[in-house]
């Protein structure tokens, strides 16, 4: 925590401080302190807390495993479910802003059409849902 205005040791009546956090933490009052007639501060001296970007939206067809928390500069690890694709990156790491990045990715299932040669003489079937049909 950082003391932003002033100069440590030399206040006065009436003189006023604020304070700042260092990056990836939240300050818990942003109400700057007053000295007072008889030397004392009102107020309470604020404290800095670790960023918190907490649990991830789990997206579709897919898990979350966070590798060291949700805090700031913590990562989080993305996978999809058997038959999906990830679309987007992997990994988000929980940034100063309480926000995690990259954006969310999704996982969209894996298409499993193939083109089928066309035999000459012949006839090309497929079964979807229990129904024969000629292609």
């Amino acid at each position: 925590m950082q003391l932003t205005t002033g100069v440590a040791g030399n206040w006065s009546y009436n003189s006023s401080v604020s304070y700042t956090c260092d990056v990836g933490y939240t300050l818990t009052s942003s109400l700057p302190l007053i000295c007072s007639n008889d030397g004392t501060w009102t107020g309470t001296e604020p404290s800095c807390s670790l960023v918190d970007c907490k649990n991830i939206s789990t997206p579709a067809h897919a898990s979350v495993q966070y590798i060291s928390g949700t805090t700031f500069q913590s990562q989080a690890l993305i996978e999809c479910e058997t038959g999906f694709n990830l679309s987007g990156s992997s990994v988000l790491t929980c940034m100063e802003t309480g926000v995690w990045e990259p954006d969310l990715p999704t996982c969209n299932a894996i298409s499993k059409h193939r083109n089928l040669l066309r035999l000459t003489h012949a006839c090309v079937s497929k079964v979807t849902l229990g129904k024969l049909q000629n292609v």
